[in-house]
């Protein structure tokens, strides 16, 4: 743990955000901070904190003239970047403070820069809130919906991957933040992260109810091996993602029980599939995952539930405040730092797009974008026939 990650309170915070002497600016320790604010200490709080440290350097007769320009200069930089990650939080009369704040203690290059994201602030819920789709016309074709998989394995790993590319570059950094994702309360801060987990969950009844539709023995053993097909190809496009999509839609109890028809396959699609499903083995904390996606690079699309998991543990498993040696509650902001480095990592895999050649294959695209599903009771009831 560096000096920066020490337990303080506020005060101590923004003093390490704005110290008398030219420093370069610490970005993971800057988003911990601005965590902080989102979770912990009320955005009025901070401000309140941020004046006084600007408003301290006119009264500090111990700074140099230039220490108290590099305090006021760096808890205006602060207070501008803050404004510019965190103002959905921020209400009305509070942002009409900062505002006159900003305009009073400002460079007119700096008002500038306040002026031309003015318009943004109140124009962002568009950014993070979900575009209703376009209508899509329903799939037409010669081919059943639940037999598509038997003739397009390989394209259909290609659109699911340009789908589930296109959903996880809307990803905000807030919809990773204090678990919105779990707390129905603040759902709607978190559109994309939730359209991303419902997409998985619709790929793994696709799964289910194309095994299950299904009359004959077969049938469901081709579906399976084309299935199989279909994930190696999500494997090799590095779309993690929707194979563990895959995996659990063969996991589903209805899928599962099928004893027969997993028996049929060919012994070497059934060590193939052996093999895909243990990229995806959650034993050792997800090892061969981890080593799968750290071959990939950044030309991947990580899986979304151990990111989730991982960032659960880490706000469950640590304290917001620690005691320091002083018997006085602290900040414990190596906390929020270790936070944001995973929310950091996972939003770096944007530069998928520097080697994303997947084009848009319609009616495939489509019929990938509306994938048929049935309720779990029907499909068990389905399962029971087979």
């Amino acid at each position: 743990m560096n000096d920066k990650e020490q337990p303080g309170d506020l005060s101590d915070m923004v003093f390490r955000l704005a110290p008398p002497h030219p420093h370069m600016t610490d970005q993971d320790f800057l988003s911990a901070v601005f965590l902080v604010t989102r979770s912990t200490i009320p955005p009025e709080d901070f401000f309140e904190v941020l004046v006084q440290r600007h408003g301290y350097a006119k009264v500090d007769n111990s700074d140099t003239e230039q220490n108290v320009k590099i305090i006021k200069a760096r808890t205006i930089m602060v207070l501008i970047n803050w404004l510019k990650t965190n103002h959905f939080l921020i209400e009305i009369p509070l942002f009409e403070k900062i505002r006159v704040f900003l305009e009073s203690n400002s460079t007119k290059e700096q008002i500038t820069k306040i002026q031309e994201f003015n318009k943004e602030v109140f124009a962002l819920p568009s950014s993070i809130v979900r575009k209703v789709p376009e209508s899509i016309s329903s799939f037409q074709s010669e081919f059943s919906p639940f037999d598509m998989i038997i003739y397009f394995p390989d394209s259909i790993a290609r659109q699911l991957t340009l789908i589930e590319f296109e959903l996880f570059s809307k990803l905000q950094e807030i919809e990773f933040q204090g678990q919105v994702w779990n707390k129905e309360k603040t759902h709607a801060i978190a559109p994309n992260l939730l359209e991303l987990i419902e997409r998985a969950n619709a790929v793994s009844y696709w799964v289910a109810i194309s095994i299950l539709s299904q009359s004959r023995l077969k049938d469901r053993v081709n579906v399976v091996s084309n299935f199989i097909k279909l994930a190696a190809k999500l494997k090799e496009l590095n779309n993690f993602n929707t194979l563990m999509a895959i995996i659990a839609g063969f996991n589903i109890a209805s899928v599962s029980r099928l004893k027969n028809t997993f028996s049929n396959l060919k012994k070497s699609q059934q060590e193939h599939w052996e093999e895909i499903a243990d990229t995806m083995n959650p034993a050792h904390n997800f090892k061969k995952y981890k080593a799968a996606l750290a071959a990939a690079g950044c030309s991947a699309i990580p899986y979304v539930g151990m990111i989730l998991a991982n960032l659960t543990a880490m706000e469950d498993g640590n304290d917001d405040f620690v005691v320091g040696d002083d018997n006085k509650k602290k900040l414990n902001i190596s906390k929020y730092v270790m936070i944001h480095k995973i929310i950091s990592n996972t939003l770096s895999y944007y530069t998928y797009t520097t080697n994303f050649t997947i084009e848009k294959e319609d009616p495939l695209y489509s019929f990938c974008l509306e994938l048929p599903s049935l309720p779990d009771e029907e499909l068990y009831e389905l399962s029971l026939l087979r």
